[in-house]
């Protein structure tokens, strides 16, 4: 682009950017940036799904190459005051690397116990350069002997609650972080189906578990989707609860 706008003159310097969104859909993104186009008329703003995130994205010309990316800089701040909690970067940051760019920043360490991404978080987290300085390891506890022998998940837990339920993933994020030596333990236990389901837990029940020494938090969750669709999903989830906390440690114990 910069080369063409040089060969012909007479054309205004455009600037384009994308926000990156997960946690919130189309629909959602659509009725919070209503209205945006009548504040910003010059500007061009759409929206798009790219699996399993929305990603935002708007340009603007200017008499300069400044200019455009001053008048990006303001479409920016409105578009992150109205969708905030969803944001985590822009271009190509993607969400691992902003969790890693977080955990870095504050010095803390992570370590994962992964039961249906089967190492997934883990291959997300250290595609990132550098991030041997801040996660520590990832253990696949796929059967529940691994469970047992590796988290000392409680045999009592598992027969009374089974593998995916919010004491199980408590005492596996418990239990890699404690083992691990780490600051924050990440847990995800699920059924990715496509079979494995049951009418209390159909395919894609998911429970992730996040732990510090302060406490732990769990929650359940009901993806859709193909196998690996439901993978990453609870992948990115799970990445994006760390996000979370790190932004604000007192998600550790909000409902």
């Amino acid at each position: 682009m910069p080369i063409l706008l040089k060969a012909v003159s007479g054309l205004s310097p455009v600037a384009q950017r994308t926000i990156r969104l997960f946690g919130t859909d189309e629909a959602s993104v659509e009725q919070a940036l209503k209205g945006l186009k009548d504040l910003y008329p010059t500007t061009s703003i759409g929206y798009y799904p790219n699996f399993p995130e929305v990603h935002v994205s708007f340009s603007a010309a200017g008499g300069s190459e400044a200019e455009a990316q001053s008048r990006l800089d303001g479409i920016e701040a409105e578009i992150r005051r109205r969708l905030d909690p969803y944001v985590f970067g822009t271009d190509k940051t993607r969400l691992e690397k902003a969790v890693g760019d977080l955990l870095l920043s504050k010095g803390l360490t992570i370590a994962l116990a992964e039961s249906c991404t089967g190492g997934l978080i883990g291959h997300q987290i250290t595609s990132v350069p550098g991030s041997s300085d801040y996660f520590e390891r990832s253990l696949v506890v796929y059967s529940n002997k691994a469970k047992k022998e590796l988290l000392a998940v409680p045999q009592a837990v598992l027969s009374r609650h089974g593998a995916v339920s919010q004491k199980t993933a408590h005492c596996m994020a418990e239990g890699v972080r404690k083992k691990s030596n780490t600051d924050l333990g990440l847990a995800v236990t699920g059924i990715a189906g496509p079979g494995g389901g049951t009418p209390e837990k159909p395919v894609g029940t998911v429970w992730i578990g996040l732990s510090s020494s302060r406490g732990c938090k769990t929650g359940n969750f009901h993806f859709h989707g193909s196998r690996n669709q439901i993978k990453v999903l609870s992948t990115h989830t799970a990445l994006n609860w760390v996000r979370k906390y790190l932004l604000d440690d007192t998600f550790l114990f909000s409902r």
